[in-house]
């Protein structure tokens, strides 16, 4: 089975059906039809609401955050052994907090992670990635 974990970019990108939209709906139509496996943390999708409070309010970002939460994904929720891996990635790399929550969990789950944020590039060697656009 094929697992992936999308991070936030991943997510406004399909949500938004900006360059790379395609290929994550390709990934979640694997998905609904069982033969693909996908996890979002929880963390991500904090990060996802908060961007759409700014860009859309917080009535139409939870009508958006509700549609995210029915997608064919497992939302994971963080724990102690996630703040701390996220903690020592953090340490290495030149890379958003939140954004080592999604590597540790990739790592983890021996996903590959879906982006189109650049800055995941310091942890090619640790995890598979998806270059969205």
């Amino acid at each position: 089975m094929v697992t992936y974990v999308l991070d936030s970019f991943a997510v406004l990108a399909f949500l938004q059906k900006e360059s790379g939209s395609s290929s994550v709906n390709e990934i979640l139509e694997g998905a609904r039809k069982k033969g693909v496996t996908v996890f979002f943390s929880e963390l991500s999708l904090g990060e996802v609401y908060y961007i759409l409070i700014r860009a859309l309010g917080v009535e139409e970002a939870n009508v958006t955050l509700a549609h995210i939460i029915a997608l064919p994904m497992s939302i994971v929720p963080v724990d102690r052994d996630d703040v701390l891996a996220a903690g020592e990635l953090k340490a290495r790399g030149s890379i958003s907090y939140a954004d080592c929550f999604v590597v540790a969990l990739a790592a983890r789950k021996h996903a590959t992670i879906v982006t189109g944020d650049r800055e995941f590039a310091t942890f090619e060697n640790l995890v598979k990635i998806l270059w969205l656009g």
